[in-house]
């Protein structure tokens, strides 16, 4: 019980500081400062979302680049079929039980990424997963069929898209906001990745910012100093060299 409460303050800390220090990065080519925040990087930091659909946007789209029949599947599960904090392990338990099934049908996956969102209505949580898969067309009466032996939901959509409207699709889910609570978020889900998807760590590794945004020159970016909008951290914490954000 004390480790879970010292595990919410320490997120809400960070919540509480997101996006309000960061640090100056000077171009020494075309003379042009960058001011870049510091992120928390929690899914349910609501200043967040548009940093995390942009961080994954990239390993999206690698996944995508490499499919020929890109089609977009939603799972859902009972409300009441399990708990909040076994929501994202069974959900992806039973998306690979469904994956074996198709295979045995002829219907052979490539690639795939995807995406767990769950949503609370009163005092009931909803478990959905949001997929792009690489695989010839599937028949919604048979992936319905299929997702209730399972163990999955009735509500089960699937369409084709193309591979543009495929990232932009699933990217907009990796962004959404999820309606838990702090406390509910370190029970569940405190370390535990909420996307994934079939290509390895190596191939998926994300570009850091070596480039200039302003003249795209590469290994010319240099710190300058750091900044902050908040004037306690400035006064009881801040490092030599730092100064207000004006």
């Amino acid at each position: 019980m004390i480790n879970t409460q010292r595990q919410v303050l320490k997120v809400s800390e960070k919540l509480a500081n997101c996006r309000k220090h960061g640090f100056y990065l000077n171009c020494q080519k075309c003379g042009y400062t960058h001011k870049v925040a510091i992120a928390c990087k929690l899914r349910i930091c609501p200043l967040d979302q548009s940093f995390l659909a942009m961080r994954t946007n990239e390993t999206i789209s690698r996944v995508v680049a490499l499919m020929k029949n890109p089609a977009f599947l939603t799972l859902t599960a009972p409300p009441e079929s399990f708990f909040l904090q076994d929501g994202l392990k069974q959900m992806r338990k039973y998306a690979h039980l469904l994956f074996r099934k198709l295979k045995r049908l002829n219907y052979p996956l490539g690639n795939w990424v995807m995406v767990y969102e769950v949503s609370k209505n009163e005092s009931r949580y909803n478990h959905h997963l949001h997929l792009i898969l690489d695989t010839k067309f599937i028949p919604q009466p048979l992936i319905s069929k299929l997702a209730a032996e399972t163990g999955l939901g009735k509500i089960v959509y699937i369409t084709r898209l193309t591979k543009a409207g495929a990232v932009g699709y699933l990217s907009k889910y990796v962004s959404k906001g999820n309606s838990i609570t702090v406390l509910e978020y370190v029970k569940a889900f405190m370390r535990k990745r909420w996307f994934s998807t079939s290509l390895d760590k190596k191939d998926i590794t994300r570009t850091r910012l070596s480039k200039c945004p302003s003249c795209n020159s590469s290994g010319t970016l240099l710190f300058t100093a750091l900044w902050t909008s908040d004037l306690n951290y400035f006064v009881n914490s801040a490092p030599t060299g730092t100064y207000l954000d004006p």
